[in-house]
């Protein structure tokens, strides 16, 4: 299926502008998105109208899906945090002059990840909105990981094929831990900066290649080049080499779809970040030659055009949190509703179901750290919640 179908499917309207993909400085500033609204019956909105016909979760209901939702929330950030303490590890070994890699533990440790993804629990997506305060590869490596397994579960492969690719997603931008500094960096880079910050992907091959232990040869190989190729794309304009499609691994191409996403969604030092929402739009609209149309149709619909965890308004000016996806109807998930259309905190939280609402509608997306609420600890929860705190250094 080409891109423009893809539009079309998925209602999205060709608004911005093109913009050629650059790793350093993707983009600036980029318009808000806006969604037009589903044919509407003549009636009157009300969100006691929708009520009185049962179309909200009963309270009973949401009390149980709350419940399960933070026991299974504990023991994904369980996995999370592990992930992100031994990415730390990892990334303060491979920059010495012999780097170890404790392969063993690498594989239980996406293992884990490969098999939250496979399960019917979710919470483990909401996680990659996160950030690390004190180095965005961090959380970066490890959301790439996420994200790569969730794309390739559509392409019907073994758990141990998805583990492998995992462990690639893991460690695929493990050279940038030497030109971290310039890309840290709050100001444009210049034209000799910037040509330094490309060569990361060569700097990757080099360190996993001088890895000193038993990892089976085929697999460190594998490694090196996966970190090598992260950003070539099937048009042949990207780097270092400037493979185009038939030269490059199917690993790498899953890989450097995620890597954009994620880095669209993230802060960094010199750009805020862009929304879900936003971002997809962005791939949809700059890289139909960039990356295979079939991966990109499969991780919109992985991921929804609402992701899991992003905020959105209604069309009462009340705000919710996407909890749940609807495949049939991307525009229509399941939501939290947090804030009422004056700022005011929603107690006890109520939960709806779009699908079953049909006088409701999403307006538009939101960044929740940006939202006027009344409430300043809820404001607060929300602007930390974007942050991974780890007691662990």
């Amino acid at each position: 299926m080409r891109i423009s179908e893809i539009i079309k499917k998925t209602g999205l309207k060709r608004i911005l502008p093109e913009v050629t993909e650059s790793p350093s400085k993707v983009v600036e500033s980029h318009p808000s998105i806006t969604e037009e609204p589903v044919t509407q019956p003549p009636k009157k909105l009300s969100l006691k109208d929708e009520k009185s016909r049962g179309d909200l979760v009963s309270l009973r209901e949401e009390k149980k899906t709350e419940l399960a939702n933070q026991q299974d929330s504990l023991f994904a950030e369980q996995i999370y945090g592990e992930a992100i303490n031994f990415i730390k590890k990892i990334l303060d070994s491979l920059n010495k002059e012999r780097p170890i890699l404790d392969f063993k533990l690498v594989n239980q440790t996406v293992k884990k990840i490969v098999a939250k993804v496979l399960s019917t629990d979710t919470q483990i997506i909401f996680l990659v909105n996160k950030s690390t305060p004190d180095n965005y590869l961090y959380a970066h490596s490890v959301n790439v990981c996420i994200l790569t397994i969730k794309l390739a579960s559509r392409l019907s492969w073994s758990e141990d094929k998805l583990t492998l690719l995992g462990i690639c997603a893991l460690l695929h931008d493990v050279g940038m831990i030497r030109v971290l500094s310039l890309a840290n960096e709050s100001d444009k880079l210049t034209p000799q900066k910037y040509e330094e910050v490309k060569k990361h992907p060569i700097y990757g091959k080099e360190i996993l290649e001088k890895l000193d232990n038993d990892i089976e040869k085929n697999v460190k190989e594998l490694l090196a080049l996966i970190a090598y190729q992260e950003h070539e794309r099937i048009d042949g304009q990207g780097y270092p080499r400037g493979l185009k499609d038939k030269d490059m691994h199917e690993f790498t191409k899953i890989i450097g779809l995620v890597d954009v996403y994620e880095g669209l969604t993230h802060p960094r030092s010199y750009r805020e970040r862009m929304l879900p929402h936003e971002a997809l739009r962005y791939l949809i609209e700059t890289s139909e030659e960039k990356f295979e149309s079939l991966l990109l149709k499969i991780f919109i619909e992985e991921l929804s055009l609402y992701p899991l965890g992003s905020f959105v308004k209604l069309n009462t000016e009340e705000i919710g949190e996407v909890v749940k996806s609807n495949p049939k109807f991307p525009t229509r998930p399941v939501l939290k509703m947090i804030l009422g259309a004056h700022g005011e905190k929603l107690e006890p939280y109520r939960y709806i179901n779009l699908t079953e609402a049909p006088i409701l509608h999403i307006r538009e997306p939101v960044d929740e750290t940006k939202l006027k609420i009344n409430d300043k600890e809820l404001m607060l929860k929300l602007k930390v919640r974007r942050w991974w705190i780890s007691s662990e250094s």
